[in-house]
């Protein structure tokens, strides 16, 4: 058996004792309820972080279109096919209106910045070449193998401060929160004002850089294992960690579609373990991969709406970081911060967008969802049962990205 490029062999009585597992569980009546609402940013846990569509509740392969060659900054490692997502970052926010004017937190302004910087540490893992796709999302809802959960823990035009952690498609948390800090140098915009380049830049390639080297210890344990396999033999072969996270980000979108594969993952704490292997050669199965190939499309409007949105907002959010730059720094500085806590403050509330509605086609019935990303994406997930229910193939759901 084959499948996502890695070949399986069924040990004798496998597929029997699943079946068999799944009789024990007796009569099943499944009720499978609309789900509006997704949770921006899931709690993390002791023992790792719940990511993927859930059962409770409410993926785009794009090209990653490195033009020159000179800007790939690593060689490809060698792992599987891996997808990674960065939701839009936590803003940061406090809760506390007086707080916010202290702090100089405009929360636009900061609501923006959580979806620019997402993009920035995009075009930034995306140099460094190891990713089949990487998207920005609403949330960590999507089907993903990675997720690169982040945090805004200050940002003021000079000093940017960024928390964050790796999680794979199985709630693994791959290392405790990292925060990195960096202070964009004096003058640097008169330097490289009318350039491309970001003075953050330095910051957003260290996280990208921290990425690469999880990555990269993660594969050299997935090389090894592989060796192993070769040594012992197909009966006593074993998945590597890779492996097993690429087929749970499956397995945990396909159980969420379909009642035939709830019993495929079982819940550990925050963590999916995978508890057998249904047929991947199956029409049921093939039909779960249509469905993916349909959230893919949708999550990529979904992107192309934020990425819209930030070039749009970009000539302002410049401007404003050239205009800020020196009154963060007085505020740094000086002990009288009055004045320039209202000067970020005007400049900052000045940015604000609302998201086009996203219609959706579904063997010729249209559905308009509008509100938030979070909102639309939530219609779109109360939709998934349906969709996989209704649809013999993929060309029956078509995405339309806005209305006429």
């Amino acid at each position: 058996m084959s499948y996502r490029g890695i070949t399986y062999r069924l040990i004798p009585g496998t597929k029997a004792a699943a079946l068999q597992l799944a009789s024990f569980a007796g009569t099943y009546r499944y009720i499978w309820k609309l789900v509006a609402i997704v949770a921006l940013i899931c709690s993390v846990g002791a023992l790792g972080m719940r990511v993927g569509p859930r059962l409770e509740g409410p993926s785009p392969e794009d090209a990653q279109g490195i033009q020159d060659p000179s800007e790939v900054l690593k060689p490809r490692l060698s792992i599987p096919s891996m997808r990674l997502a960065i939701p839009v970052l936590n803003p940061g926010i406090p809760k506390s209106t007086e707080k916010q004017e202290n702090e100089g937190i405009w929360p636009e302004l900061r609501n923006a910045e959580a979806v620019r910087i997402a993009f920035k540490m995009k075009d930034w893992i995306t140099r460094y070449n190891q990713f089949d796709s990487i998207i920005v999302s609403a949330d960590v809802s999507v089907s993903a193998d990675l997720f690169l959960v982040a945090r805004i823990v200050q940002s003021n035009s000079e000093v940017m401060s960024l928390a964050y952690q790796i999680v794979d498609a199985r709630g693994v948390i791959w290392s405790d929160e990292r925060t990195k800090t960096y202070r964009a140098e004096a003058g640097w915009h008169e330097r490289y004002g009318k350039t491309d380049k970001d003075p953050f830049d330095p910051l957003y390639q260290e996280i990208a850089e921290e990425v690469y080297r999880e990555l990269a210890n993660k594969s050299s344990s997935h090389i090894n294992q592989l060796k192993r396999n070769e040594f012992v033999g197909p009966r006593l072969s074993r998945r590597s960690e890779l492996e097993l996270i690429t087929i749970t980000r499956d397995l945990a979108f396909a159980r969420y579609v379909s009642p035939e594969y709830h019993d495929c993952l079982k819940n550990d704490g925050n963590r999916l373990k995978i508890e057998y292997m249904p047929e991947f050669t199956s029409e049921s199965w093939s039909r779960i991969m249509s469905v993916m190939t349909r959230e893919e499309d949708f999550v990529g409007v979904i992107e192309k709406y934020y990425r819209e949105f930030v070039t749009k907002i970009e000539p302002d959010y410049r401007t404003w970081q050239q205009d800020a730059f020196p009154i963060a720094r007085k505020l740094r500085i000086e002990e009288d911060k009055r004045e320039a806590l209202t000067e970020i403050n005007n400049l900052g509330s000045r940015l604000h967008t609302t998201i086009t509605p996203t219609r959706v086609d579904v063997n010729g019935k249209v559905v308009t969802l509008t509100g938030s990303v979070q909102s639309q994406f939530a219609a779109w997930r109360s939709m998934i049962t349906d969709i996989y229910e209704a649809s013999k193939s993929s060309n029956a759901v078509k995405i339309i990205s806005a209305d006429p």
